[in-house]
């Protein structure tokens, strides 16, 4: 495994902006399933209804308890990180 695959939210917009790593997968269509899962899950949020719908909705998610909403939706989406052993620079201990 030379990839690791990251779902990760993402809410607000601008300077408001947050985001979160969600699961990680050793397979990108596992990843991409999860992904697709969490934001059919989120488009049924309403947008318009309020921070306390909102907070009701993300702690109903079970695929993400750390789910965030604000008025811009939320969004989830990967990121490839690698894998393999730490690297380490000459002249550093590690």
């Amino acid at each position: 495994m030379d990839t690791v695959y990251v779902v990760f939210g993402t809410t607000g917009e601008y300077s408001d902006n947050q985001q979160w790593p969600v699961r990680a997968f050793a397979d990108a269509a596992e990843a991409e399933s999860f992904r697709d899962r969490l934001n059919a899950y989120a488009a049924n949020v309403p947008k318009a209804c309020g921070y306390d719908v909102w907070r009701e909705y993300a702690a109903r998610n079970p695929d993400d308890p750390a789910m965030q909403i604000d008025y811009t939706g939320t969004e989830y989406g990967i990121d490839t990180v690698p894998f393999g052993p730490a690297v380490v620079l000459a002249g550093q201990n590690g």
